[in-house]
């Protein structure tokens, strides 16, 4: 049986030992692996039928696709070819974009926080509006990454202060990220820019942040102090600018900050099956994500639990994703995102499930049944 394994050339360099372990796993069941790089395809139309190239030669097709790079019109693509892939080109499109998701599943009844969509030429206007603590999304974002919190209040009592949370993450930009996004940084890339801290000060009725010393050098944390001076004023200015700036050219989703637990919830899912859910906490201050040291463990879904998750995967027709929930003030799960191209370290660290091999014999037992 021969598979392609298509990776964008970048992830392929951070994520060689989870590619050779798909390799390893998938001749167990004499399945041939190929590395494909979305950089030396050519795709398209040419006399009016779907054709694939593969470093300029026409390359014979494969039994199947498992994507890794997400790129939905190249999934929509192979399935016109009659190739199937995993996960398809509606999971691809739908669970990339958060609008797209939380519209797709805005009357299943499942709980998710309010949500507003824009184009990405209205953000500044949003941000001039913003009146509350919110969080702005990226509708494309990753890993955490173009997730940004961003609350104009200059004054807050000792209530407030420690109803705010800041979880400081570092990529390309500095990442305002809150538990509304507590997405897994533990995907395929395990390349770690993360920078600390965030502190409340409720002495001082103020929030530090940390300053990163990134790439580029343009962004910083805001400081937020009871004076109201200019300099407040300028930063706050300076905040929305780099907010603005690290969406970069997205569309955007605006939410509510909610739940204060710090803690949030993936479920693994192969086919209509859960596979198992790890729950994440913060060890100390806000962070609960996996990179930053935050406590993962299973988690055993209720009865209730498992009805929501269930509502989910009827929608669909996944092959391996991750679909994450918010912890709300009361134990309940809000629905958060799914993750399409799902990484599993953080899954390897608090069980013996073999997820790559549970996800190929899924893959092999639908491609021999035709």
């Amino acid at each position: 049986m021969i598979a392609w394994l298509i990776y964008f050339k970048e992830n392929a360099l951070k994520n060689r030992k989870y590619i050779d372990f798909y390799i390893t796993e998938g001749k167990k069941l004499d399945i041939d692996f190929k590395l494909i790089l979305v950089e030396d395809i050519e795709f398209g139309v040419e006399k009016n039928q779907w054709f694939i190239r593969h470093q300029g030669r026409d390359i014979a097709h494969p039994d199947f696709v498992i994507c890794r790079a997400i790129y939905p019109l190249l999934s929509k693509h192979l399935e016109f070819m009659g190739i199937k892939v995993f996960n398809n080109s509606l999971v691809s499109e739908i669970c990339n974009d958060k609008a797209k998701t939380y519209q797709y599943l805005a009357n299943t009844g499942i709980k998710m926080v309010d949500t507003k969509f824009y184009k990405n030429f209205q953000g500044e206007d949003i941000l001039n509006k913003v009146k509350s603590p919110t969080v702005i999304k990226a509708v494309d974002g990753h890993g955490g990454s173009q997730v940004f919190l961003y609350n104009p209040s200059q004054y807050y009592s000792n209530d407030e202060a420690n109803n705010i949370s800041f979880d400081i993450k570092s990529k390309d930009n500095l990442i305002y990220s809150t538990n509304v996004n507590s997405n897994d940084n533990t995907k395929d890339n395990t390349k770690d820019n993360i920078i600390d801290s965030a502190k409340d000060n409720v002495k001082d009725n103020t929030i530090d942040s940390a300053m990163d010393n990134s790439k580029d050098n343009t962004n910083f944390s805001k400081v937020v102090n009871n004076g109201g001076n200019e300099s407040a004023e300028n930063d706050n200015s300076f905040e929305k600018r780099s907010i603005l700036q690290g969406l970069g050219s997205s569309d955007l989703v605006v939410q509510p900050l909610v739940g204060y637990r710090h803690q949030d919830l993936r479920v693994y899912v192969i086919g209509k099956e859960i596979i198992a859910a790890v729950l994440r906490t913060a060890r100390e201050g806000f962070k609960s994500n996996f990179s930053l040291g935050g406590e993962v463990k299973l988690y055993h879904l209720s009865d209730t639990e498992i009805s929501i998750v269930n509502t989910i995967i009827k929608q669909f027709d996944f092959g391996l994703v991750g679909i994450d929930f918010i912890i709300g003030d009361y134990g309940e799960l809000i629905f958060n995102e799914i993750e399409d191209v799902v990484g599993s370290r953080m899954l390897y660290q608090c069980s013996n499930i073999n997820i790559v091999e549970k996800y190929l014999q899924y893959i092999y037992n639908i491609i021999k049944q035709g």
